[in-house]
């Protein structure tokens, strides 16, 4: 991977260029990084960022197809993804990468969105956002003024869900708002699904924390009848706790392959998560890298969950908190490796169909220059 100087001149003009907090990391990159296979892009990121997994901050690093026309641009409150905003000064970035089209990976009511959608459409630059809010909120007059502003000027409003694309729908974007889904990482050819492991191997991946449902994990393998072991992946504020509970097996994260490394341990990987009065699961990025990895999913029915697992036929759903029902059917998995296959085949497909980068790079092409093939 290549670090870029922030102080280094990007040619343009470009055909597209992406705002996004979340392409500091390179493992969110790989969408992007397909367009530029085709098309001149402008990954444009945050200088500097923090979060839970580096509460010290981090520098951007850029895909190598990104590297020659990434920049990162100075903000003020790294870390915050709604409240963070550009120092830099957004015409003036605009100005000199003449981009075709402007693709703004920001909630339509953060403010980096604001300050990036009220510059293009100031230079008559055509921008489009791309979206996970997927919960009625009540936002302040000038946060909901500006919110709908966006919305209705927005060429695409692409939610990762659809939940997402509805409630934008109902927000201001009407028909334009479209789902665009989130990929797997950029990972080579996934294997054939697994045959399975001597201990029937449940697993759970991402953030260690009570919203997303650890411990209705915890309470259903204690209630399972089939000898099984559970392996939480990740990393959160529940790790020390989960870590000492009897029979419970803690990994740190890990990410590019070393990730789809860890799925190949499992049988199954549950995703568990609860509805909050703040938050609801607005993907489930991990059901199609556990899909691509030949490892079926049970989820709970929060948010986009069982959307997912229904569109990819990858897995079995159960209501969320209801730890029973989830022993019921990780017993019915575990005493059934037809199913299992079955369940591992179909979300496979699925997931190399409609979630890998050059899967998704092609819907957003098609969407922001559909007349040039």
């Amino acid at each position: 991977m290549t670090q870029h100087s922030a102080d280094a001149e990007n040619p343009g003009p470009v055909d597209l260029a992406v705002v996004s907090h979340s392409c500091v990391r390179v493992t969110n990159q790989s969408v992007y990084e397909e367009i530029a296979r085709n098309r001149t892009v402008a990954l444009l990121v945050p200088d500097r960022w923090r979060d839970e997994y580096a509460p010290d901050g981090f520098k951007p690093v850029f895909a190598p197809g990104l590297a020659q026309t990434a920049r990162s641009l100075r903000i003020a409150l790294p870390g915050r993804p709604q409240r963070h905003f550009y120092v830099a000064n957004p015409i003036a970035t605009l100005k000199h990468l003449a981009p075709s089209h402007l693709l703004i990976e920001q909630e339509p009511y953060s403010l980096s969105a604001l300050e990036w959608g009220v510059s293009a459409a100031r230079l008559g630059v055509p921008f489009s956002l791309r979206v996970a809010e997927n919960m009625e909120r009540t936002l302040p007059p000038p946060v909901k003024a500006w919110t709908r502003y966006l919305l209705k000027r927005a060429q695409w409003v692409m939610g990762c869900g659809e939940g997402t694309r509805e409630l934008m729908a109902r927000w201001g974007a009407g028909s334009r708002s479209v789902v665009v889904p989130l990929s797997v990482p950029a990972w080579s050819e996934p294997n054939a699904p697994l045959e399975g492991h001597a201990i029937f191997t449940v697993g759970y991946a991402g953030r260690l924390t009570k919203p997303k449902g650890v411990y209705d994990l915890v309470q259903a393998m204690e209630m399972m009848q089939h000898p099984a072991r559970v392996i939480f992946i990740g990393d959160g504020a529940e790790r020390t706790l989960l870590a000492a509970t009897p029979g419970v097996t803690v990994q740190p994260e890990r990410q590019d392959e070393k990730i789809r490394e860890a799925y190949r341990q499992l049988d199954v990987l549950v995703v568990p998560s609860r509805t909050t009065p703040t938050w609801k699961e607005q993907f489930g990025r991990v059901i199609v890298e556990a899909l691509w990895s030949g490892v079926p999913v049970v989820g709970s029915d929060s948010g986009e969950i069982p959307n997912l697992i229904e569109t990819t036929g990858g897995g079995r759903i159960f209501p969320e908190g209801d730890v029973a029902r989830l022993a019921d059917i990780l017993d019915e998995l575990a005493r059934d490796p037809a199913q299992r296959a079955t369940l591992a085949q179909a979300g496979q497909r699925a997931a190399m169909e409609r979630y890998s980068p050059r899967a998704v790079a092609q819907t957003i092409e098609t969407l922001l220059f559909p007349t040039q093939g």
